[in-house]
């Protein structure tokens, strides 16, 4: 790559965009395509920064910094331009030159500028034309032709010379490249997951980037986790603020962080006591001890519903009414019974002097985003009171913002007597709560339950920071404005689609997207698709694909994943 001056670049610019691209253009059109050129500029297609280079100029001296003015390397694409471009059926002919931030037009190697778009675009397969003889190696030698094999072997050995480095990263990592993870990840994890064949290496607000430089926007947050975003500013701060003081001590002291947060909590909810634990499955456990230990004796059963999902501890896994789930773990703790899915009726029928609480999702995520009606959630608080039960709302998934109210409760106007929460609590750290009322809190005892990890001062930081997120002034209402957005458009696809697709269903930022009997039979090749053009969703209960992107999603974004899924659905249609 040539020095290129402010003067060069509108030469460049001017030949590239101007005479190339029009030649190119016009030959494509000329052979029957559809063509239409473009500079990385329109649009931010191509978003680039000054290429930095040194070389070395004595032994034991610092490498001498080269300055190549107007040259720049890849930081992102922007694939919505393309995507239209695609869905009107047209060749984009796209000449090599990126947009700063600083909005200067910079230089960049074309092979360098086709594989970050080829990559962005999930390409199939990226083929180069070129009149260049052929691959130097360190020696100087001009290599005409070579195998993959032999290719990776220089790269691996740092022979070939230019600014190639596969299966590396700029943290040094030693792994060759992904299949070489997974495999490594097979030999040495127990066989829990069934994953996806992409390492995730680092993510910003709603993107993601894999170790083969792929770009994915993320519509599931880490399944309703990080629901500010990847490495959102304010909790990447608190978190190293905090991990630079103080990691831990244990509950036998006090520390700040988690007096904060459990302040927010309480100033925020229903709740007047908190608990702090590790995790979604440990706040529901905590839950189902506290509802046994503030009843009478003899009251020990809760009351869950069928395609509940409470957790994969032993007595959690006894009130997930999902019996897939139970299978192999038998026998499970008693004291658990499973109801149909909001049938009052079925309740009043089930309560019996061994009845201490019922147990509810107001969302059923994991079933395929199944919101429970207002009327029948006030049906259960009346009877709750007429019977002296508790009322227990698992708030794991619903909880923090993601309906469009800081708590899925707000949204009914009924109040639960517990509430549990984890999962967007921290972020990405793992942190659950145990909220309740201080009359209920008092059947706890020092010893009665504990944990070593629970209020850990790092991730009540990160909580911290999450709360006087979501608190901040118009965030939840722009959530909610957002919300009404993405379900407006998933409805229209869903009209669109009918013979895959029967509606759509979810509150907030929690979606789902109904699929018929023969759009089921594709649910998980939908998703791969997805995944393949650079979307992550997943496929719930064996019903819908959901959708939890993060809070801080795009209205772009969200037009994005609907039109992607539009095609993709278009795909899976029979004729």
């Amino acid at each position: 790559m040539r020095v290129t001056d402010g003067e060069t670049m509108d030469i460049v610019e001017m030949v590239l965009v101007g005479k190339v691209n029009k030649e190119i253009v016009g030959l494509i059109n000329h052979c029957g395509g559809k063509a239409v050129g473009l500079s990385g500029r329109d649009g931010d297609l191509v978003c680039a920064e000054k290429l930095k280079m040194s070389k070395a100029v004595a032994e034991n001296a610092p490498p001498e910094l080269i300055d190549l003015g107007r040259v720049g390397r890849v930081t992102r694409v922007n694939p919505s331009v393309l995507r239209g471009l695609e869905q009107e059926e047209f060749i984009p002919v796209i000449a090599p030159v990126g947009v700063g931030e600083d909005g200067q037009a910079y230089n960049i190697n074309a092979d360098l500028v086709a594989g970050a778009i080829a990559g962005c675009l999930r390409a199939e397969k990226l083929i180069l034309l070129t009149d260049v003889e052929g691959v130097a190696d360190d020696q100087g030698n001009l290599l005409r032709s070579i195998s993959q094999k032999d290719l990776e072997g220089y790269i691996q050995k740092g022979s070939i010379q230019g600014d190639v480095y596969s299966g590396r990263n700029r943290d040094g990592n030693t792994m060759k490249n992904e299949s070489e993870i997974q495999k490594i990840s097979d030999q040495v994890f127990l066989h829990t997951y069934n994953r996806y064949p992409v390492t995730i290496i680092e993510g910003k607000g709603c993107k993601l980037l894999d170790e083969g430089g792929r770009e994915y926007i993320d519509f599931l947050s880490g399944i309703a986790v990080c629901s500010l975003g990847h490495c959102h500013e304010a909790v990447t701060e608190a978190i190293c603020r905090q991990a630079s003081r103080l990691v831990h001590v244990s509950n036998l002291y006090y520390t700040r962080p988690q007096v904060e947060l459990a302040r927010l909590l309480v100033e925020h909810s229903f709740a007047e006591k908190i608990f702090f634990c590790n995790s979604g499955a440990e706040a529901n456990e905590a839950a189902i001890k506290l509802a046994r230990k503030h009843s009478q004796p003899g009251r020990y059963e809760i009351l869950s519903l069928v395609s509940s999902f409470h957790g994969r501890t032993l007595a959690t896994l006894a009130a997930t009414g999902q019996p897939k789930f139970h299978a192999g773990f038998e026998p499970l703790p008693e004291g658990f019974r499973h109801l149909p899915f909001a049938d009052t009726a079925a309740l009043k029928g089930a309560i019996s002097e061994k009845t201490c609480a019922v147990l509810l999702e107001p969302i059923q995520g994991e079933s395929g985003v199944r919101p429970l009606p207002e009327e029948y959630l006030r049906a259960v608080r009346q009877i709750c009171d007429e019977n002296g039960l508790l009322l227990i709302f698992d708030e794991i998934q619903t909880g923090m913002g993601r309906t469009g109210t800081l708590f899925a409760y707000e949204q009914y106007g009924v109040e639960p007597d517990i509430m549990t929460l984890a999962k967007a609590l921290g972020n990405g750290l793992p942190i659950g709560a145990l909220a309740t009322k201080e009359d209920i809190g008092r059947a706890f005892s020092p010893g009665a339950h504990a944990t070593t990890f629970g209020g850990n001062p790092v991730a009540a930081s990160a909580g911290v920071a999450v709360m006087e997120t979501l608190l901040a002034p118009g965030f939840l209402p722009e959530v909610r404005r957002k919300a009404k957005y993405l379900q407006e458009n998933l409805n229209a696809l869903s009209q669109k689609h009918r013979a895959l697709t029967s509606g759509v269903r979810g509150l907030g930022l929690l979606q789902g997207l109904i699929l018929t009997e023969e759009g089921c039979s594709l649910g998980g090749k939908i998703v791969t698709a997805m995944l393949e053009k650079g979307f992550l969703i997943n496929f719930a209960g064996d019903s819908a694909l959901r959708f939890a992107p993060p809070l801080v999603v795009t209205e772009q974004e969200i037009a994005d994943m609907v039109a992607v899924l539009d095609a993709v659905l278009r795909s899976f249609t029979r004729p």
